[in-house]
């Protein structure tokens, strides 16, 4: 579980280390504003941001650091662990931190990433909620 909203630079503080696959921060025109990726997974129990951790390379912004956060403004939190997801809404703390609202968490089967990391949409304001469960015989 990720604890957010403690108003510093941080995008998370996970309660205990956290293996993570994929960490992204979406704007609310659903652009990608910040990109990690770790393979194997990472283990990390906060994240700042624009600094990339430890195991971790960033995607986006190729280089350099993402820009700054108008503070107020809608952002996404969405990332992936081994077992599974977690899209959690909220608003920029300043210019470079993320204050948490309400979150949707689930386990990868029957989910693919292209529906936690809601790719093609062309704003989080409605977000589909990802099937979370393979179906049911017919």
């Amino acid at each position: 579980m990720v604890s957010v909203g403690c108003g510093k630079a941080h995008v998370a503080n996970f309660e205990e280390p956290t293996s993570i696959l994929r960490l992204e921060l979406h704007d609310q025109q659903n652009q990608v504003l910040w990109r990690l990726d770790a393979a194997p997974p990472g283990r990390v129990e906060q994240v700042d941001y624009g600094v990339v951790p430890v195991g971790f390379t960033q995607t986006v912004p190729k280089s350099g650091k993402p820009r700054a956060l108008t503070p107020g403004e809608p952002l996404l939190l969405i990332y992936s662990m081994p077992d599974g997801w977690v899209r959690h809404r909220g608003q920029a703390a300043g210019s470079d931190g993320f204050r948490g609202g309400f979150w949707l968490a689930g386990p990868w089967p029957g989910t693919t990433p292209a529906e936690v990391f809601v790719e093609g949409l062309h704003t989080i304001d409605h977000l589909p909620e990802p099937k979370t469960h393979p179906p049911g015989p017919s």
